[in-house]
């Protein structure tokens, strides 16, 4: 069980099924508290509960994290994480954004979300291997682009119709 939950004394209010559920979603999730300074700017996160996906995705456990600020675990996104998420953890407004760990060289979508001013969760999954398939793609049109503006021939492309889509 994550150890920011636990279903000890909840068995009426069925919660620990809630928790137990939670550890079963295939995506990460992570709560965190947003950290201001003394002006009220927002300078960190601090998780305070995430799932076993999490675990997985992020190479990252739930003991190193839990109660620690992103700037303490150094996962390599603290800087446009913290502007991310502070602006949906104090503007309730939930968000999107692809992200890119150099660290780590994945590629990840997340969605952020709010329900309490100051606190916001994360929802993320490796899309990796969609980011790789999408740029070998671009290349492959780009390679082909490319050959019709160059070659002397006609070359032309039908789609499964028959319908030229493309000329040279």
């Amino acid at each position: 069980k994550s150890p920011a939950l636990s279903s000890a004394g909840n068995e009426q209010t069925g919660i620990g099924s809630y928790v137990d559920l939670v550890d079963l979603v295939p995506t990460g999730l992570a709560y965190f508290e947003i950290v201001l300074n003394a002006a009220g700017d927002p300078v960190d996160c601090r998780y305070l509960f995430v799932n076993k996906s999490f675990e997985r995705i992020s190479g990252l456990l739930a003991e190193q994290v839990v109660g620690r600020t992103m700037r303490e675990v150094s996962s390599g996104m603290e800087e446009i994480s913290v502007l991310f998420l502070a602006h949906v953890a104090l503007s309730s407004e939930p968000a999107t954004m692809e992200w890119f760990s150099g660290k780590q060289k994945r590629h990840y979508i997340v969605h952020a979300f709010s329900n309490r001013r100051g606190f916001c969760a994360i929802s993320f999954e490796d899309v990796t291997e969609r980011a790789q398939a999408e740029e070998k793609l671009r290349s492959a049109y780009s390679r082909l682009s490319s050959i019709m503006e160059l070659s002397e021939d006609i070359i032309f492309r039908l789609d499964t119709e028959g319908v030229i889509q493309s000329l040279s």
